[in-house]
Protein backbone atom coordinates (compact mmCIF):
# COMPACT_ATOMS: atom_id res chain seq x y z
CA UNK A 1 0.00 0.00 0.00
CA UNK A 2 2.82 2.28 0.48
CA UNK A 3 3.78 2.42 -2.93
CA UNK A 4 0.91 2.99 -4.47
CA UNK A 5 0.34 5.68 -1.95
CA UNK A 6 3.17 7.49 -2.87
CA UNK A 7 2.18 7.08 -6.74
CA UNK A 8 3.44 3.91 -7.64
CA UNK A 9 1.83 1.70 -10.27
CA UNK A 10 1.05 -1.61 -8.46
CA UNK A 11 -1.56 -4.41 -9.18
CA UNK A 12 -3.20 -7.45 -7.76
CA UNK A 13 -2.86 -10.25 -9.81
CA UNK A 14 -5.30 -12.99 -8.63
CA UNK A 15 -6.64 -16.45 -10.20
CA UNK A 16 -10.01 -17.41 -9.22
CA UNK A 17 -9.67 -21.39 -8.51
CA UNK A 18 -13.29 -21.98 -9.08
CA UNK A 19 -13.28 -20.97 -12.80
CA UNK A 20 -9.37 -20.22 -13.27
CA UNK A 21 -10.11 -16.98 -14.48
CA UNK A 22 -7.56 -13.60 -13.81
CA UNK A 23 -8.80 -10.56 -11.83
CA UNK A 24 -6.86 -7.66 -11.33
CA UNK A 25 -7.25 -5.18 -9.16
CA UNK A 26 -5.27 -1.83 -8.49
CA UNK A 27 -2.69 -1.09 -5.28
CA UNK A 28 -5.30 0.37 -3.68
CA UNK A 29 -7.65 -2.49 -3.28
CA UNK A 30 -5.68 -5.06 -1.13
CA UNK A 31 -7.85 -3.93 2.01
CA UNK A 32 -10.99 -4.80 0.51
CA UNK A 33 -8.95 -8.02 -1.16
CA UNK A 34 -8.18 -9.28 2.33
CA UNK A 35 -11.30 -8.61 3.86
CA UNK A 36 -13.91 -9.77 0.62
CA UNK A 37 -11.70 -11.90 -1.71
CA UNK A 38 -12.75 -12.33 -5.14
CA UNK A 39 -16.22 -11.34 -3.86
CA UNK A 40 -15.73 -7.43 -3.27
CA UNK A 41 -16.21 -6.85 -6.89
CA UNK A 42 -14.10 -4.12 -7.76
CA UNK A 43 -11.95 -5.68 -9.97
CA UNK A 44 -11.41 -6.30 -13.57
CA UNK A 45 -11.96 -10.12 -15.07
CA UNK A 46 -9.75 -11.63 -17.70
CA UNK A 47 -9.76 -15.28 -19.51
CA UNK A 48 -6.39 -15.19 -19.94
CA UNK A 49 -2.79 -13.63 -19.46
CA UNK A 50 -2.97 -12.16 -22.78
CA UNK A 51 -5.79 -9.67 -22.16
CA UNK A 52 -4.76 -8.67 -18.77
CA UNK A 53 -1.27 -7.48 -20.24
CA UNK A 54 -3.76 -5.55 -23.12
CA UNK A 55 -5.48 -4.04 -20.38
CA UNK A 56 -2.54 -3.20 -18.30
CA UNK A 57 -0.53 -1.08 -21.69
CA UNK A 58 -2.56 2.31 -21.74
CA UNK A 59 -2.83 2.20 -17.40
CA UNK A 60 1.07 1.30 -17.73
CA UNK A 61 1.77 3.82 -20.55
CA UNK A 62 -0.14 6.80 -18.90
CA UNK A 63 1.35 6.43 -15.19
CA UNK A 64 4.62 6.05 -16.82
CA UNK A 65 3.97 9.39 -19.26
CA UNK A 66 2.90 11.50 -15.88
CA UNK A 67 5.34 10.52 -13.81
CA UNK A 68 8.66 10.45 -16.27
CA UNK A 69 7.41 13.76 -18.71
CA UNK A 70 10.01 16.90 -18.30
CA UNK A 71 10.22 19.28 -15.97
CA UNK A 72 8.51 22.52 -16.44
Amino acid sequence: MQYWSRGGACFFLVKSLSDRSLHLFGGDQGPFLMEKGLKCGVGHVFGDVGAVFTALRPRLLNHFAGVCAPAP
